[in-house]
């Protein structure tokens, strides 16, 4: 079982510049959260 979580912030965004499969993961999670909108509270 594959179950790597890593709280390093180097390395992860050495992983997200890198890797090409892992800037896909993280921009396709973040774009779909921001898919209809982002509305900002005053």
């Amino acid at each position: 079982m594959f179950d790597f979580v890593s709280r390093n912030r180097i390395q992860m965004e050495a992983a997200y510049r890198s890797s090409g499969i892992v800037g896909v993961a993280v921009d396709v999670v973040a774009e779909d959260m921001t898919r209809e909108g982002i509305v900002v509270a005053h």
